[in-house]
């Protein structure tokens, strides 16, 4: 199965996505030569070509491709798949429980945070929503739950907000090989989907919109998607933040750092 990182990579060649968690360790620039299915493009997943307003329109069902792997075969797929790179070494087990910061404030709340992280990784359901200063340990949080999802079978993107709309710019080369509708009906559809660092994006109207366009489907969808920010929810574009705290039955927002202390 291709990984969405060699997908990317054939949008611009120069251009290799980056960890958030601090550690620099570089992606790798390539993987071996695998098969990929004509049907899912090696998502792992389809969409139904059926009328807007039937129950399936915008909904995802597992490629039937899937159906001839193994569960070893089909969790290694999935990881090629899902955008994490040398990110998937990062999982609950390496996770400490009080979580990076020292003060007492700080470690109450990534505890809770942490015990709702896990949950969502064990059977994936609305959203998860993690904001907080850099260093407050929201990013690893978000990346144990995409390797979590994964060992579960589910199909699973990790993305950062900013190279994702580089990717989607760069779209419209007319030299690129990858069409713009393609990429984003990924992202928009995949059954798990990890956005990191929403908020340090540029704030030009395209970008909003192309994050609502992704966000409001999601939410309309009911697709299980994890959030993390950067800093308050308030910082966020209004629009956006709306649509986070709408609903907090299906949105779940856990705050961590040690200003909010609230």
């Amino acid at each position: 199965m291709e990984s969405l990182g060699d997908i990317l990579r054939r949008i611009t060649v120069k251009n290799t996505l980056r960890p958030t968690n601090g550690d620099g360790a570089p992606r790798p620039h390539s993987e071996p030569e695998v098969e990929v299915c004509a049907d899912c493009r090696g998502s792992g997943w389809v969409s139904k070509k059926v009328p807007v307003g039937h129950p399936d329109f915008g909904q995802a069902f597992p490629c039937q491709c899937q159906q001839a792997k193994d569960p070893t075969s089909r969790i290694d797929s999935l990881r090629r798949y899902s955008n994490l790179g040398s990110l998937n070494r990062i999982t609950f087990s390496s996770t400490r429980p009080d979580g990076p910061l020292p003060d007492v404030g700080s470690r109450n709340l990534f505890r809770r945070a942490l015990d709702a992280s896990v949950e969502f990784g064990d059977k994936p359901s609305g959203w998860l929503v993690l904001a907080g200063p850099s260093g407050s340990g929201k990013t690893h949080l978000a990346v144990a739950v995409a390797n979590r999802c994964i060992e579960r079978g589910e199909t699973t993107l990790f993305i950062v907000v900013a190279d994702l709309l580089d990717h989607l710019r760069a779209t419209f080369s007319p030299d690129n090989p990858v069409s713009y509708d393609d990429l984003f009906e990924q992202v928009r559809n995949v059954p798990v989907l990890v956005l990191d660092d929403l908020g340090s994006q540029s704030t030009t109207p395209w970008a909003q919109e192309k994050l609502f366009q992704v966000i409001n489907h999601r939410f309309n969808r009911a697709l299980p998607t994890v959030i993390t920010v950067r800093g308050p929810l308030e910082r966020l574009d209004e629009a956006l933040r709306t649509r986070i705290e709408s609903v907090p039955e299906f949105s779940r927002v856990f705050l961590l750092g040690q200003y909010n202390t609230r």
